[in-house]
């Protein structure tokens, strides 16, 4: 009997498929889905299947299902060859907007700051209409997204703050090291080019005086008053705060997950705080029935202006008030970072600053005497 040489099927590692994703208009786009050398890659095709059944539409579907095959066929022939030393095609056509929003919705469940990715990636579609490619960024390519962002003014005709400015070339900054990382681009070119600084932004905060007259005085909404409170004595971000439920409270201890870093956290609490958590529900109920809005901040600075309070009073206030009570009364600066759950001690030393001009007013506040 004769051996038959069975066909050789294309390696594991080395595998290129057509994928459809259906579009809000209806239409199907197309694009591969590559995986090479144990990494996965997506090359976009800008196909797309129209809908209806009509002769027109069937001859434009058919056309389109077989110049996609012809590429999926020649992207793996170029990988199965494996004869090259450049970067294989299927890399330099990937769009940065594109692999920004993939690397944006990594962040979608474990950083609250992916709205602010969103924001970054509005600008970024703005300013690159022609979709450059990844492999096409270069440093000059960052200057002119730079001088973009500086020259940027949003819709009450304001120019972005350093700080924004700072953050969303950053993010694309953070795009690009990742794309290196995968080996999607030949080199980095955000190392080689000019970085971009923040500035140090004013950390508001209440005093104990302060948050004694919040205590004092009526809130037209309780639940907000008893969420603030007690984020003014356990440092809980908002978005940690609307989401807690009975089941993370034990005793005098909270366990519970950080909606923005995703981390597992277990957070003594005092017996003052546990005070304003109310009366305990059912393990699966919110200890907060909150809804957030801009109303929340209206109506926490119109309580604040009741107590006499003429601050700036947003939710985040409360968080940075825990901070520099803490350091105030003595603790270090290690136990309140671990506190509030920052994962870099400079993030927390952002607050010995506000510390040391209380230093200062209290040098300042000593009597005059005639010398």
């Amino acid at each position: 009997m004769e051996n038959k040489k069975k066909k050789a099927a294309p390696r594991q590692n080395q595998i290129v498929k057509i994928r459809r994703k259906v579009l809000k208009s209806g239409e199907t786009t197309l694009f591969l889905d590559i995986y090479y050398q144990g990494k996965r890659y997506y090359e976009f095709l800008n196909l797309r299947l129209v809908k209806g059944s009509t002769k027109i539409n069937r001859d434009h579907n058919a056309n389109v299902e077989l110049l996609a095959e012809n590429i999926r066929s020649k992207r793996q022939l170029e990988i199965s060859s494996g004869d090259y030393d450049f970067m294989p095609a299927f890399k330099k056509t990937i769009p940065l907007t594109d692999y920004f929003e993939k690397q944006m919705e990594k962040r979608k469940d474990s950083e609250s700051n992916y709205q602010n990715w969103q924001s970054t990636l509005k600008h970024l579609q703005a300013f690159e209409s022609g979709n450059i490619m990844l492999s096409q960024v270069n440093e000059n390519w960052l200057g002119e997204w730079h001088s973009y962002l500086k020259t940027t003014k949003t819709k009450n005709e304001k120019k972005l703050s350093k700080n924004t400015i700072f953050s969303y070339y950053n993010k694309v900054v953070a795009c690009l090291k990742q794309a290196f990382k995968e080996k999607l681009t030949n080199f980095n070119p955000a190392q080689a080019s000019i970085g971009v600084k923040s500035e140090d932004s004013k950390r508001e905060y209440l005093t104990a005086e302060e948050v004694q007259k919040l205590i004092n005085t009526e809130c037209d909404d309780p639940q907000l008053k008893r969420a603030f409170l007690f984020s003014c004595l356990t440092g809980l971000r908002w978005s940690d705060i609307e989401k807690l439920k009975w089941s993370e409270v034990r005793e005098d201890m909270i366990m519970f997950q950080q909606k923005k870093t995703g981390g597992i956290e277990y957070l003594p609490v005092s017996e003052q705080a546990l005070y304003f958590l109310g009366e305990r529900k059912d393990e699966k109920e919110r200890v907060f029935h909150l809804t957030y809005s801009a109303w929340n901040n209206v109506k926490l600075r119109e309580w604040a202006m009741a107590a006499g309070i003429k601050k700036k009073v947003t939710f985040h206030v409360a968080r940075h008030t825990m901070a520099t009570m803490s350091l105030t009364n003595g603790a270090d600066i290690y136990t309140v970072g671990k506190l509030l759950g920052h994962r870099h001690i400079k993030t927390t030393q952002i607050y010995t600053k506000v510390i040391d001009s209380k230093k200062r007013e209290a040098v300042d506040s000593l009597p005059k005497f005639k010398l």
